[in-house]
Parts: structure tokens; C-alpha cells; sequence
């Protein structure tokens, strides 16, 4: 279950914000580098994602957070606009208050897969209990 859940993180909200970094660069390129500004804009965002997933406790909580937010968010601009192009960036618009919902469903959906992911598997056989009990 923790490796499903690690998979499901990293093809969503962890790949989100380098995808979206490149679609943002190949939109607005800078000079004449071309597709080397997507690579560069790429290359920040999993730098910068990265220093934010090592740390530890509340600065990690906090990136998942936000991470789950840009890709539930990005995943709902695109599902609900009539003839998307996966290849761009969704027109933003605010979403109803039902729809807000969803959105703050999804990420807590998110979320739990994260605490799902960090949680440390079992030790298996003796209950902790039983293990500090000393035989007669």
C-alpha cells in the first residue's frame, strides 16, 4: 500500500509543479534559448521541490500541501474547460463553491496518500506489549 500510494504522489502532485514550470516557460520563452528554457525552468522546480521535500515535519506537510493543491487545482481548470489542450496551461477561473469542495476533497485526499506513504510499515510478530514482558 505504501508503494501505491508513493506512485500515486509522484505522478501527481510531484510531477505537477515541474510540468507546469515547463508549459509556463514554453509559453513565455526568454530570448533566443528556446526549448533550453523549458529544460531550465524544469530543472528549478525539481530543485526547489526537492529542498522542500527533504526537510522534515511542518515545512514538508506544508510543500505536500501545496503540491496537492496545484495538482488537484491544475486537474479540475483542466477537466472542467470544454476542449483543453493537455499540451497548455488551463485559462484560470474561480471555481463555484461546490466545486471548491471537490477540490478540498482531492487534496485531503492527497494528503492522507501522504500519510499513508510516510507511515512506517509494522513490526511484525511480538505486539509491543509483549515485548518489554519478562517470562516467569
Amino acid at each position: 500500500m505504501r508503494a501505491f500510494a508513493w506512485f500515486l504522489l509522484l505522478i501527481g502532485p510531484v510531477a505537477s509543479l515541474p510540468v507546469a514550470a515547463g508549459l509556463w516557460a514554453h509559453a513565455h520563452p526568454v530570448a533566443d534559448l528556446g526549448e533550453l528554457t523549458v529544460l531550465f525552468a524544469m530543472l528549478a522546480a525539481v530543485l526547489i521541490e526537492g529542498a522542500a521535500l527533504r526537510r522534515r515535519g511542518l515545512a514538508r506537510q506544508v510543500a505536500i500541501l501545496l503540491l496537492s493543491g496545484l495538482w488537484v487545482g491544475w486537474a479540475w481548470l483542466a477537466l472542467t474547460q470544454p476542449g483543453y489542450d493537455w499540451t497548455a496551461l488551463p485559462a484560470w477561473r474561480m471555481p463555484k463553491p461546490g466545486e471548491q469542495m471537490i477540490i478540498i476533497l482531492g487534496v485531503l485526499a492527497y494528503l492522507m496518500l501522504y500519510e499513508i506513504a510516510e507511515t512506517a510499515p509494522r513490526a511484525r510478530g511480538r505486539s509491543r506489549g509483549q515485548a518489554g514482558a519478562s517470562a516467569d
